[in-house]
């Protein structure tokens, strides 16, 4: 029987990453050039190479959420139809406390936090596309909803909202207070929850995760992907703080590149809506955060979105 591919270096990694590799494995790994990447905030991401291979080791840590699965399952779908921006799987490594993927490496220049030219806009844009051209309807695929869902995202904003009530209030919290109550009273949250076709989504608003690469970009971090409207996909990127660096009219033009039709226009202006609420209460500061506190500076951010999408009546 032949060896699993890659099983002396996924070895080597995860003692490693536990600090206590032998001598032998340190000596394998700084062969193959073993360094740490940037990011990976809830996993640990390196880079080496195997026989001249570009190589990038994911080491998962293990919740609720099957990480590791999900971006595995992920990776293999949008191979099977034909999908090339993402990072090529290569294998999986099933272990009860740190799994491994081992996939190919992909460079790139991280797009975050910086406003996008039109080339880098169309190019998101077709990358997008033909991720969402993979529906379920016409794939019948395995079935798994993406991490972030409508419903998901409703239910914290609710939960959210009663929270934030019971604390303390000036003419801003008040203000933010009206916004968040006007909107959950609105018919907005029955136009997000409105049954809408399904399409396979990365599920990461984060543009960190999109790499420029010159002419063309390569999606990064799968963990969270799976099936969910174009609509509230497409709104979770747009109203993402890394996303607010290019101005609206460049998103306008970037959506107008999609060919969206009018029902899924107006879904999409109402997601728009949640998402902005959405962070609204994810960056709401705490009494002991004066003015100049950066939490304040985002948070007052975030409400000036909210009064630029959210209606109050």
């Amino acid at each position: 029987m032949q060896p699993e591919p890659y099983a002396a270096l996924v070895a080597a990694a995860r003692r490693a990453h536990r600090n206590v590799a032998s001598s032998a494995e340190r000596a394998l790994l700084q062969a193959a050039g073993w360094r740490k990447l940037a990011g990976g905030q809830n996993n640990s991401v390196y880079a080496c190479e195997d026989a001249g291979q570009p190589l990038c080791l994911k080491l998962y840590k293990v919740d609720t959420r099957e990480r590791a699965a999900t971006e595995w399952r992920a990776l293999n779908l949008l191979r099977e139809h034909g999908y090339s921006r993402q990072p090529q799987p290569l294998h999986y490594s099933v272990d009860p406390t740190l799994p491994v993927v081992v996939m190919q490496l992909l460079v790139g220049a991280p797009l975050g936090e910086q406003q996008l030219t039109r080339a880098q806009l169309a190019e998101l844009a077709a990358s997008l596309g033909e991720m969402y051209a993979i529906t379920y309807a016409a794939t019948q695929a395995r079935f798994w909803l993406a991490a972030g869902t409508p419903e998901l995202t409703l239910n914290r904003l609710r939960t959210a909202y009663e929270q934030k009530m019971l604390g303390p209030s000036d003419p801003t919290t008040r203000e933010a207070h009206s916004l968040l109550q006007a909107w959950l009273r609105s018919p907005g949250p029955d136009i997000v929850l409105q049954p809408a076709p399904l399409v396979f989504t990365r599920n990461d608003p984060n543009l960190a995760n999109c790499l420029w690469a010159g002419q063309r970009i390569g999606m990064v971090d799968f963990e969270n992907a799976g099936w969910n409207p174009i609509s509230f996909d497409l709104a979770d990127l747009l109203e993402h703080p890394q996303s607010r660096t290019t101005p609206d009219h460049e998103w306008g033009w970037f959506l107008s590149q999609l060919g969206l039709e009018d029902e899924e226009l107006t879904r999409l202006r109402t997601s728009r809506q949640l998402l902005a609420l959405f962070w609204l209460t994810r960056c709401w500061p705490t009494p002991a955060e004066g003015p100049s506190s950066p939490r304040r500076q985002q948070w007052s951010t975030c409400l000036e979105r909210c009064r630029q999408l959210v209606p109050l009546t």
